[in-house]
This record gives structure tokens, C-alpha cells and sequence, in this order.
């Protein structure tokens, strides 16, 4: 990730734009994505025949092992979606948790987990880290990883999203096979967008599909709206390329109810945890604030920081209190932290000694 920044001098010496656009027309998303706007889940059905999930050679560590996942994406690109698992040593019904990343954030180009999930391995959590389209081993020739999502918008989010969410519907089923844990669907900015519109998407999938649990980091009720509002879009003159290529939040609107995820919960409160921060300006709080309104959040799974969108992830090495319910969620009936035993161990009558 760092050599990127050996291109800097160029930026500056020749003003490249920071986004090669391709804006299609109105008519051009139109004829494609216009047919679906009344039947949205046909478009995200599932494969009629799944594809096969190969699983790479596994090496073991002393926290668990890691290896890798790959299958045929039923996305339009007909490529190859990658996932890398980590999971503990004694795997068998272990709960999952099947988590997408950021726009541009290509975590293989990384040393390491960048925030704070390997501590879920040691509960006893595997963590599926899905590769988006475009990204890493799927970025096409030509582009830098998450360009083509925001230089083709309205349809980099089109095509982008509802395959990603396909894709963790494949591999929710896979998790089914390797035993009876509980499925949780997640990520952060793009990837809680991608997470959330699984999780609506999947109740018309076969129920193995379905996630039981979704954990949203910095997320939004409307994914359309960030073409405007978001940081990232202004700071790549998005808005200004919209609307030279005659895009407006209204037309924009209309193609964006196919990926919003709705006003009513996918799935029970009780199972969704947000995380969100005030200070976000990549996806603002007040509208990630809105959806747990409207899905009616219990208040314990809604956790408001005043960090920034970057800061929100990395405050959770330090405070661990969402992934601890996440934890609960995915492990409701086994999940106890050192703290409650020590609470619970406080509160017991004390029995006198019995005599040998």
C-alpha cells in the first residue's frame, strides 16, 4: 500500500483526476436496471446451481489456521470471488462471520488484520474476509483497486453490491455445511453496505442462505444519497462527474432503492449490531442513525462514537465492546466474558465451608 504513494510527485507535477470516469448515460442504466426496479429479487437470485467453493491447502498457527476460499462469482464479470478464512483449531460448528471490507481498502496489500476482528478467532469465531469485485485479485487491468466503483457510478454501485451480497449468500451456505454455528453477515463502509442489502435480499433466498446475525460498521439507509454527500465522492469531483453526465439525486434515487436496504429490519433487532461515528463524513452518522431507527435497534446493540469513519474501526482494538456482542449474538447461549464471571461470582450467596 505504501508504494502508492511513490506516484504522489506525478499527481502533483500533472493534476491527474483521481478517478478515470466513465459515467454511463440515464438510458444506458435504464435498459438494464430499469426491468428490475419492479422485481429487485429476481436480480439477486442465487444461482439456479451453486457454484463449487474450493478450499485452499489450511496452515495452522497457534491462535488457529487460515487458508482460502474461491468460486465462480455470479456476478456479470463471470470471475473468480477469493474469501481468506481464519478460524479456530477446533472448528467444527463454530459460528461465522462473513465480513467485507472498504472501498479501495485491499487488505492482502496489508501486514496483518488492520482492525481488531483476530480477536474473534480466540472466542471461537471464524472469520470469512471476502474479497469485493475490483479489488486485489479481481481488479481489472488498467484501474486501481474500487476505481471502477466510483469512476462508473451509478452503475459501479449496481453491479458491485448485489454481486458481493450474492457472494455471501454462497458462502453462508458453505459455512451450513461445515456444521451448525450461527451466520453472521458484516463489514465496514462499503462492506456494511454490501452486508445489509445480503441480509434484505436474503429472505427470498432458501433459508441455508440466510444470515442470523449482521454486524454494520459505518453504514448508511441510503446508498444512492453518497454519490452527493459522502467525503470520498467530493473529494474525487463524483457530484461534479454525475452531473455532467446528467445525473441528479432524483434520477440517482430511482436506480437506488434496488440496493437500499430498506426501512424494516432483514432480520430480528435483536441480532443487528451497528457501530457508527458521529464525526463520520464518509458515511454520514445521521443516516446510518436513521436506519437503526427505523429497524429499531435495541439500544445495547447500537454503539455512537465521536470518531471519525477511519477512527471508528480502530477504536475497536481498544474498545472491544461491540465485538463482545457481537460475540453474544453469534454465541448466545456459550458467550461469557471474564468480566461477567467475575460479576457472577460476586453476587453468589457465599456457602459456609463444609467440615472434611
Amino acid at each position: 500500500m505504501n508504494a502508492r504513494w511513490l506516484f504522489l510527485p506525478l499527481v502533483l507535477r500533472h493534476k491527474l483526476p483521481a478517478a478515470r470516469f466513465r459515467i454511463p448515460t440515464i438510458d444506458e442504466v435504464e435498459a438494464t436496471y430499469g426491468p428490475v426496479r419492479s422485481d429487485p429479487d429476481k436480480a439477486f437470485a442465487l444461482p439456479g446451481r451453486l457454484p463449487a467453493v474450493e478450499r485452499s491447502h489450511a496452515i495452522e498457527h497457534g491462535w488457529g489456521r487460515e487458508y482460502w476460499l474461491r468460486f465462480a462469482s455470479p456476478g456479470p464479470d463471470r470471475d473468480t470471488a477469493w474469501a481468506h478464512v481464519y478460524e479456530p483449531l477446533a472448528a467444527e460448528n463454530a459460528a461465522s462471520l462473513i465480513y467485507g471490507h472498504g472501498l479501495s481498502v485491499e487488505l492482502e496489500a496489508y501486514d496483518g488484520m488492520v482492525d481488531g476482528l483476530a480477536g474473534l478467532v480466540g472466542r471461537g469465531i471464524r472469520v470469512i474476509r471476502l474479497e469485493a469485485p475490483w479489488h486485489v485479485r479481481r481488479r481489472p487491468a488498467g484501474w486501481y483497486g474500487g476505481e471502477r466503483f466510483v469512476a462508473t457510478q451509478p452503475l459501479g454501485a449496481l453491479e458491485l453490491l448485489p454481486t458481493a451480497a450474492r457472494e455471501m449468500g454462497i458462502l453462508a451456505g458453505w459455512c451450513r455445511q461445515q456444521g451448525r454455528g450461527r451466520v453472521a453477515f458484516g463489514g465496514i463502509s462499503m462492506g456494511a453496505l454490501t452486508a445489509q442489502l445480503a441480509a434484505m435480499r436474503a429472505r427470498a433466498w432458501p433459508e441455508r442462505h440466510r444470515p442470523d446475525v449482521l454486524f454494520l460498521v459505518t453504514t448508511s439507509d441510503n446508498v444512492a444519497a453518497l454519490a452527493f454527500e459522502s467525503g470520498i465522492s467530493r473529494g474525487v469531483a463524483l457530484p461534479e462527474a454525475l452531473h455532467a453526465g446528467g445525473w441528479n439525486e432524483a434520477n440517482l434515487n430511482a436506480f437506488g432503492a434496488i440496493i437500499d436496504p430498506g426501512l424494516m429490519a432483514p432480520i430480528v433487532p435483536s441480532n443487528i449490531v451497528m457501530v457508527l461515528g458521529r464525526s463520520d463524513a464518509v458515511t454520514p452518522c445521521r443516516r446510518g442513525a436513521s436506519l437503526a431507527e427505523h429497524w429499531n435497534l435495541p439500544g445495547r446493540n447500537l454503539f455512537l462514537y465521536n470518531r471519525g469513519h477511519f477512527t471508528v474501526p480502530i477504536g475497536m482494538f481498544r474498545d472491544r465492546a461491540p465485538l463482545e456482542r457481537l460475540v453474544e449474538r453469534l454465541q448466545p447461549k456459550t458467550s461469557v466474558t471474564l468480566g461477567q464471571i467475575q460479576l457472577k461470582l460476586a453476587a453468589a450467596p457465599q456457602q459456609p465451608a463444609k467440615t472434611p
